[in-house]
């Protein structure tokens, strides 16, 4: 199945700039003042994390090790579920630092909606799910064969796996109708939560939304959500476009805030569609990617090519940064 990612592109509204709105430049004030991003994360004022997934007939394609785009990043989500539960504990309970919520854009439900919560199982009617819920409802284990490297050689072994989020691959890719979602739900969560620490939102994705006649609504409406504030600062929006394929393509993680995508109007949307990180985090993420150059600079929270360690990378740099304020 062929990808709907758009062509290059030589006169494009994009080409070379960046949407120079009044709230493009308030987000960028904010993110990057260090008085911000520093509140204490606590059982009563926790967090929030919206993982926007891409769920579109394109998912279907191979990724890696013999999983499709959609099985990927559900095996990624599922192993990053596990982890914050596991980050969450503290003397042997599991604190409920983050609220979490699920959109998934491309597959039509019963009543004829396109983006849709992704909880199943006892969670399904649940929109925010506190990560104590998480523990306790799962909705299968799978058990997987793996190979146990041991000192005189390899062994077939087993392990077991908790599942919550199922792939899924069908239809269109209503990425602006997902981002107008989760603005909703944000803005309802923040006047809940108004001095907690900032909301993190990822969108995955790995195709050209199909809702829009104009790239720029996608630049318009991620506008409005990292406009959304606490008193700590403004949400922050993260892009992650997969990469086509098996294609061999440069990978671009993090950029400064000066680069240009000049041939690719996308790329240059999903750029100008995502926030400048918080000093603390950039140098944070430096680690991760193993870039040392990119520390102690500005950067966006986009990556364009990404392979399966780059969303793992991606969803770990955020929730490790905040739970540096957790108790």
């Amino acid at each position: 199945m062929s990808n709907n990612l758009p062509q290059k592109s030589k006169n494009s509204q994009l080409q070379n700039s960046s949407v120079n709105t009044s709230g493009l430049w308030a987000a960028r004030s904010s993110a990057l003042n260090p008085l911000y991003y520093n509140a204490r994360i606590t059982r009563n004022n926790p967090s929030a994390i919206v993982l926007l997934i891409d769920q579109s007939g394109s998912m279907v394609e191979h990724f890696y090790n013999g999983k499709s785009k959609a099985e990927a990043v559900a095996d990624i989500v599922n192993s990053f579920f596990s982890e914050l539960i596991d980050r969450c504990i503290r003397e042997n309970e599991v604190r409920d630092y983050f609220d979490v919520l699920v959109l998934g854009y491309g597959c039509e439900n019963e009543e004829g909606s396109d983006v849709n919560i992704c909880w199943e199982g006892n969670l399904k009617d649940k929109q925010w799910v506190k990560v104590s819920e998480l523990k306790d409802n799962v909705l299968r284990i799978d058990t997987i064969n793996t190979i146990k490297k041991m000192p005189f050689g390899e062994i077939p072994s087993t392990e077991s796996k908790k599942i919550w989020i199922n792939p899924v691959a069908d239809s269109l890719t209503p990425m602006k109708s997902a981002l107008e979602l989760c603005k909703n739900y944000l803005e309802e969560w923040i006047l809940e939560h108004p001095s907690s620490f900032p909301p993190l939102v990822f969108n995955i994705t790995d195709g050209f939304p199909t809702d829009v006649d104009d790239i720029l609504e996608i630049v318009e409406i991620s506008e409005k959500i990292k406009n959304l504030q606490t008193t700590d600062g403004n949400v922050l929006l993260f892009n992650c476009l997969l990469k086509q394929n098996d294609a061999e393509l440069e990978i671009v993680n993090l950029p400064s805030e000066n680069f240009v995508f000049s041939d690719n109007e996308y790329y240059q949307a999903l750029f100008d569609s995502s926030s400048y990180l918080p000093p603390k985090l950039v140098n944070e993420a430096s680690r991760f990617f193993r870039k040392p150059e990119t520390a102690n600079r500005n950067a966006k929270g986009v990556i364009i090519n990404a392979d399966a360690n780059c969303i793992i990378q991606i969803l770990d740099i955020g929730s490790n940064f905040s739970l540096n304020n957790a108790e």
